[in-house]
This record gives C-alpha cells, sequence and structure tokens, in this order.
C-alpha cells in the first residue's frame, strides 16, 4: 500500500506489514522503569517534560476584576532515549523518543514549582532561562510512560532486519518494527 493511503487508512495489526505502513496500533509498555520522577517518589521507562510559566493578567471589570493566572509551556523533552513496545500480536516496536508527541490528558492548571525539589531545579535548571521576560513562577509538569502499560501508537512502522545472532532472535525485547513520525497517545478511555 502506499504511505500516502496508509495515513488515511492505516493498519491495526503488524501482522501483514512488510515493507512499512502507517499504523494506529495498540501496545503494552515493556521498557524498564528505569528514569526516575524529579517531583515524584516514581520512576518511568520514558517521562514527557514541561516547563510552563505563569502568566497574570487583571480580570475584566465585569468579572469582578480579580486577577487571572494560567500556565504556557515554553520547553518541552522527553527524559528516556527510546522504549519498545509490544503490539497485541506479540511483535515488538522501537520508539525513538527525540521528535515523539505525546497525546495524554493534562489539567491545564497542573504543574510544581520548579523549585520544590533539588532534583527538578537540577535537571531543569539551566532551561529556566528561556522563559520570557517579565513571567512569573516557572513550572514542571512531568507525564510518566510506564513498564506494562497500555499506550496506542500512531507511526510509521517498518520492519527491522534481522542481526543474525540466535541470542538476538529469543530474546523478548527484541525490536521487529522501527517507528518514525511517532505520537503517542496515553488516553484510551475512548
Amino acid at each position: 500500500m502506499r504511505r500516502w493511503l496508509t495515513r488515511w487508512f492505516p493498519v491495526r495489526s503488524l501482522d501483514h506489514v512488510g515493507a512499512g505502513a502507517y499504523g494506529l496500533i495498540g501496545a503494552t509498555v515493556i521498557s524498564a522503569d528505569s528514569i526516575a520522577s524529579t517531583i515524584a517518589p516514581t520512576h518511568a521507562a520514558a517521562i514527557r517534560w514541561t516547563l510552563l510559566y505563569e502568566h497574570s493578567q487583571v480580570g475584566s471589570s465585569r468579572g469582578g476584576g480579580g486577577r487571572d493566572s494560567t500556565l504556557h509551556p515554553f520547553a518541552s523533552g522527553w527524559r528516556g532515549e527510546s522504549i519498545v513496545l509490544r503490539a497485541a500480536c506479540g511483535r515488538t516496536i522501537g520508539v525513538a523518543l527525540g521528535d515523539a508527541r505525546l497525546r495524554a490528558p493534562i489539567d491545564p492548571a497542573d504543574g510544581t514549582p520548579l523549585g520544590t525539589s533539588p532534583a527538578s531545579s537540577a535537571t531543569y535548571g539551566a532551561l529556566v532561562s528561556r522563559a520570557p521576560a517579565g513571567s512569573g513562577t516557572v513550572f514542571v509538569r512531568e507525564h510518566g510512560i510506564q513498564a506494562g502499560q497500555t499506550v496506542r501508537l500512531h507511526a510509521w512502522l517498518e520492519p527491522v532486519g534481522s542481526t543474525g545472532g540466535y541470542r538476538d532472535a529469543a530474546s523478548p525485547t527484541t525490536v521487529q518494527f522501527r517507528a518514525t513520525d511517532v505520537t503517542l497517545e496515553d488516553d484510551l478511555r475512548d
């Protein structure tokens, strides 16, 4: 199937993907939870972080004239370079996280002030200079992708050639497909 056509009609299973196709695959994270959160006592296979600044503005005169405060993102990225997923058919997918997008239910007012933990200050402190001049408090938001969690993967999927080693073939985490142009969806309620 042509690449543009699979974008409109993504495959839902890896069973018959030979040369590459866009896929919409439900999969389970099988990478180990080896990355520690800087703001909570948890670990994850990968963490999507976002730095936000607080912007306060005076409310409208009709609304009582109070101050309204909102959080605006100014920097984001991943902690962790890649994760491995297992599709329902048993095949594994390697996902490089560098340019990956994450769709997840996030409360727009959610954020932890950056200075509340030494780990968050050490990890993200150098990025604070990217906040706009005159911005208020800087906050951090972390969203972990954990082992055993089910996610929906939107990506271009290509089979990975065998390495020829018998040990690789026997490993339960051997990557059989490579994903590019990735969007991970963490909200599977619909």
